[in-house]
């Protein structure tokens, strides 16, 4: 009886091992099967819109002091860092000191606006340059789902002040006009 007992449990330790080499060979990922592995892909703002799914993504501090994942709009060759400001990018648009001059480059073109990033709060500026604004307003925030790869959101849950100056409209001037799909957003005309 003691020999039936012991074989039994041999039998069992065999067979525990044996489904484990098994499991380890079948799930186990060579560096080969890892790169024919489609790369994740970071949700699109509209997906008629076919973007790379092989775009770096970062983390952006929330207004809320959280973070939001986005693509790395900052690797981007349409993104021009401010030679006269360190840490502030344009993803649109060019700063007005380029006009007088003529010898900056030029982000990514958005008629209406220029959009701007600044590290050191990890806030986005978007400035409306013309009316109406809501259809400026409208542009960048487009512009912005686009270009950073997420939803309305997201887009709300980051550090955006939306603004114009009273050159282009005096009674909007110096306020925080937000953008139009989040909340607490200035009504435009």
């Amino acid at each position: 009886m003691r020999n039936l007992w012991m074989i039994g449990i041999f039998s069992v330790g065999a067979l525990l091992v044996a489904v484990g080499v098994a499991a380890f060979f079948i799930l186990r990922t060579t560096p080969e099967q890892a790169e024919v592995d489609p790369p994740v892909s970071f949700p699109n703002a509209d997906p008629s819109d076919i973007r790379p799914t092989d775009v770096p993504l970062v983390e952006v501090p929330t207004a809320d002091g959280g973070s939001v994942v986005i693509r790395d709009f900052l690797k981007s060759e349409t993104t021009i860092e401010d030679v006269q400001n360190p840490g502030v990018y344009y993803l649109a648009g060019s700063p007005e000191y380029c006009l007088m001059t003529d010898d900056c480059p030029a982000a990514a073109e958005l008629p209406g606006a220029n959009i701007i990033f600044n590290t050191a709060y990890g806030s986005f500026t978007v400035a409306l340059l013309e009316e109406p604004l809501s259809d400026a307003r409208h542009r960048a925030e487009q512009f912005l789902l686009n270009t950073l790869g997420t939803d309305q959101t997201g887009l709300c849950a980051l550090n955006i002040y939306v603004g114009t100056d009273s050159y282009v409209n005096d009674s909007f001037a110096g306020t925080n006009l937000g953008l139009s799909f989040c909340p607490g957003a200035v009504v435009l005309p």
